[in-house]
């Protein structure tokens, strides 16, 4: 009597990868008479949600190389960055301007006088400034919000010296790890909500690799009561919340979830 139920995204049209709904023109019956429980069994899916967007408003850095007289503003492009790869593009960006304002040129070899250094002992960044008229802003509003991600008040660094975080680095943008929930689960619990969470897990592959995901001892929940026929299911994937829906950025998802008879509990 137990069934195997496969949500795929890219069978979906419009509908984003991280929160849609599959419909059963024929419903799913779940016979007899007593509960039904799910549980995924494998789940193929992408890492590719981004740490550092427009719409997050996380993506730029400003800078003055002359005490405030010239600003600059860099903008980061959507994507999935570490502390070291936000250097790059810092340092990038300040080859593309002035020699001898914006970086010098030392045996024909750049120097830069802005450093992102992460100490991984503290979990902290240091923000090092070489050079008095240089000035750092990371006062939030026009120059958006990455302060947050780096653990850094809002503040213009400006003068020579280390500028060491308050706050822990949160690169993530808070992900700490991934749920996959499901609309017609049910006594899954999240803190005090009860929601339709199957599975949780954090990323342990880089960034645009391939997600697969074998569940070898699946937890069972309860189906709702209500669902004796499944008409449709919703697939929201959020953050360990449960708030923030996760966007995969055009990757599709998909979902093998191993429906069956509710079992009794056996302990030993």
């Amino acid at each position: 009597m137990s069934q195997i139920i496969i949500l795929d995204s890219s069978q979906v049209p419009n509908q984003p990868s991280g929160n849609f709904t599959v419909n059963y023109p024929q419903p799913i019956k779940l016979r007899g008479a007593g509960d039904w429980e799910i549980a995924l069994i494998r789940a193929d899916l992408v890492n590719s949600f981004f740490n550092i967007t427009a719409t997050t408003n996380t993506n730029k850095m400003t800078y003055s190389p002359n005490s405030g007289v010239t600003v600059r503003v860099v903008t980061i492009p959507d994507g999935t960055y570490n502390i070291i790869d936000i250097e790059r593009v810092l340092h990038d960006f300040m080859l593309t301007q002035v020699s001898g304002l914006d970086f010098d040129l030392v045996g024909g070899e750049p120097v830069f006088h802005i450093f992102l250094t992460p100490n991984f002992n503290t979990l902290r960044l240091e923000i090092v400034i070489d050079d008095a008229d240089f000035e750092f802003d990371l006062t939030t509003g026009v120059n958006g919000d990455i302060n947050r991600l780096f653990g850094h008040p809002s503040i213009k660094y400006t003068g020579v010296g280390t500028n060491v975080g308050t706050e822990l680095v949160n690169i993530t943008d808070d992900i700490f790890s991934i749920l996959i929930n499901v609309s017609i689960a049910t006594d899954s619990w999240n803190n005090a909500q009860n929601k339709g969470a199957l599975f949780s897990f954090v990323p342990s592959v880089p960034p645009g690799s391939a997600i697969t995901l074998t569940v070898p001892k699946p937890i069972y929940t309860r189906i709702k009561r209500g669902d004796r026929e499944v008409r449709n299911i919703t697939v929201t994937i959020t953050d360990q919340t449960a708030t923030k829906i996760i966007d995969f950025n055009g990757e599709q998802v998909v979902l093998f979830c191993h429906v069956r008879p509710r079992q009794m509990l056996e302990f030993r």
